[in-house]
């Protein structure tokens, strides 16, 4: 079973399926929840309820916020601090608070990198910005990096 939350969606895979299965957004009701965790299996579908009982509402979350950090590396550093980052992709989504963190690098340019991220809200973030792995990251990139830019970001909602 995964459970993938994306900013107002939520997403389950379940063993045996393909395709991740919207359950939630935050234009559905909850009756439209329950259709759509009804097209699916009894056992599925608890452990559906499960994990989203252990995920955090992002409906009920006025403070989540939304980063996405930028980042050239120096010429030559691409591979090293490409592994790099990618070690702080578990630690960092087992964070609390952590509701998704995701790496990219430019198709272009292997120099440059962007996450993802959505959090709870600021406190969140802060906790994150002191922990272990990424004060590790920063020791490792030291002198690496061309340069980096983190901007943080409301979700703007029609209506």
């Amino acid at each position: 079973m995964e459970i993938r939350i994306q900013p107002n969606c939520l997403y389950a895979r379940c063993c045996g399926l393909g395709k991740p299965i919207l359950l939630l957004t935050s234009a559905l009701r909850f009756t439209d929840l329950c259709k759509n965790l009804f097209s699916i299996n009894n056992r599925k579908r608890l452990e559906i309820i499960e994990e989203m009982q252990k995920k955090p509402s992002f409906e009920k979350n006025k403070d989540m916020l939304s980063v996405v950090a930028e980042c050239y590396v120096k010429e030559g550093f691409a591979n090293e601090l490409k592994a790099e980052m990618i070690k702080l992709l578990e630690p960092t989504r087992a964070e609390e608070g952590c509701i998704n963190y995701d790496l990219h690098q430019d198709q272009e340019d292997e120099n440059h990198f962007i996450f993802y991220e959505n959090w709870e809200s600021a406190a969140h973030l802060a906790k994150h910005a002191q922990s272990a792995h990424i004060m590790a990251y920063r020791t490792v990139s030291k002198g690496k990096i061309a340069s980096m830019k983190i901007y943080k970001m409301d979700q703007v909602n029609a209506g």
